[in-house]
């Protein structure tokens, strides 16, 4: 995400947004919870940068409202990373009962995306994009900030869990 800030015509400045992992992305996986599993096609024990959607939105205003000048790019994530067994842990104490991450295979992620409707080429690179953050492929950039938000992931997921 890129704004490019301007006054009277003249551009000022432009700021990349480079946000982490989203942490609403396990909303698809909520149906198994209720049985006590979270499915992931994520490294179990592998804690990567996730974001809430919230602190994206919280960061880009605070830029706009500041304004830039020159070029700059900004890694977001949240107050710290979070492995898929952080997740069921999480959503194990908002749900008050014990949730297990099940990794399942990477393989078997398109075929599941295809299954629920996706297209197989949006299949095929979600299953890549999967491959490259559990082989450590996808990470910052050197050389650029990174801000931290403060909502936690079982913030972020309450509300997806009661629907609310």
């Amino acid at each position: 995400m890129g704004a490019t800030l301007s006054r009277g015509g003249r551009t000022r400045g432009v700021t990349f947004l480079r946000a982490a992992y989203f942490m609403e992305n396990w909303a698809i996986a909520l149906q198994p919870v209720a049985q006590g599993m979270l499915p992931t096609f994520l490294l179990a024990d592998r804690a990567i940068p996730m974001v809430a959607t919230r602190d994206v939105g919280l960061d880009a205003a605070r830029l706009l409202a500041e304004g830039a000048s020159g070029r700059q790019t900004i890694h977001l994530a949240g107050p710290r990373d979070y492995s898929p067994r952080d997740v069921a842990a999480a959503l194990g104490r908002i749900l008050e009962k014990p949730i297990i991450a099940r990794q399942q295979p990477e393989e078997a992620m398109a075929p599941a995306l295809l299954a629920a409707g996706m297209s197989s080429e949006l299949s095929r690179l979600f299953q890549e994009l999967t491959h490259a953050i559990n082989s450590g492929r996808v990470a910052w950039e050197d050389g650029h900030p990174l801000w931290r938000g403060e909502t936690d992931v079982e913030t972020a997921l309450a509300p997806l869990v009661s629907g609310n």
